[in-house]
């Protein structure tokens, strides 16, 4: 393999199959195109079969081409928090596969923070999850802060801990309001297309309050089945995603069997 690698001039796009359990054939190719000097990557494309593997060269492979890569598809949610500096990107694709069929749901969120928390950049998400992606979570909210109610004067703020920047500030009737961004926000995220195994479940009453992304105007919904169903399950949680994604007209729904 590093014969061929070495014979061609550039390389900037790579589609990486993971069929066996054993990595040890797959990390020594990521080690020749890590080290090739003519691997500039712009799209890398990722498949893997088996769930509950992290792969530590995954994350290197990208830091390697970090500042040529556009598009990065089906990366685990623990190789994207791998990463050692913040990667801005056309279009990212996550799965949670890596983190296994049992991942707790609080296990994923933390991935999602620490994503966000990064500094990373992406205009399109396509995220695939076992668990439903809810869209009134506190942590895709992010709204864990809370909202911060000060009575009297302006003053001057809390600044948001993980990027450094001041939060959205509004005053209203001698009170101030923070409003804290939301990981897609921080994200810069525009395009979303969401699948997922099964549903969400989301309170009829969540005990916070449910903020606006207003940033995003086109979402994607799918639903993986056994065999081709008429009717797309997912078009019950259409109020609440519509409430959350308030710029978005019309959702497109899809099925995976």
């Amino acid at each position: 393999m590093a014969f061929l690698i070495n014979k061609m001039r550039t390389i900037t796009e790579v589609s990486l199959n993971i069929e066996d359990a054993d990595l040890t054939n797959f990390n020594a190719l990521l080690d020749q195109l890590i080290k090739a000097e003519n691997v500039k990557l712009e799209v890398m494309r990722l498949k893997r079969l088996k769930g509950g593997q992290t792969i530590p060269k995954i994350s290197e492979l990208i830091m390697a081409n970090v500042k040529t890569l556009r598009v990065v598809g089906r990366v685990g949610l623990s190789e994207m928090v791998a990463l050692k500096s913040p990667i801005h990107l056309e279009r990212l694709s996550l799965m949670t596969f890596d983190l296994g069929f049992e991942a707790s749901q609080s296990t994923i969120c933390d991935c999602m923070l620490d994503i966000a928390k990064s500094g990373s950049t992406f205009r399109h998400l396509s995220y695939t999850s076992f668990i439903g992606f809810d869209p009134t979570d506190d942590v895709v909210q992010d709204l864990r802060q809370g909202l911060a109610l000060f009575l009297g004067v302006f003053r001057e703020v809390n600044r948001d801990l993980t990027s450094g920047n001041a939060a959205d500030q509004h005053t209203l009737s001698g009170f101030v309001v923070v409003i804290p961004k939301t990981f897609l926000d921080r994200c810069e995220v525009r395009s979303l297309r969401l699948t997922m195994m099964r549903g969400p479940y989301i309170p009829p009453q969540p005990d916070y309050m449910v903020g606006k992304v207003r940033q995003v105007d086109h979402v994607e919904l799918g639903e993986v089945v056994e065999k081709p169903n008429i009717f797309n399950s997912l078009v019950t949680y259409e109020n609440i995603f519509k409430k959350v994604f308030p710029n978005v007209q019309d959702i497109h729904y899809f099925q995976h069997w």
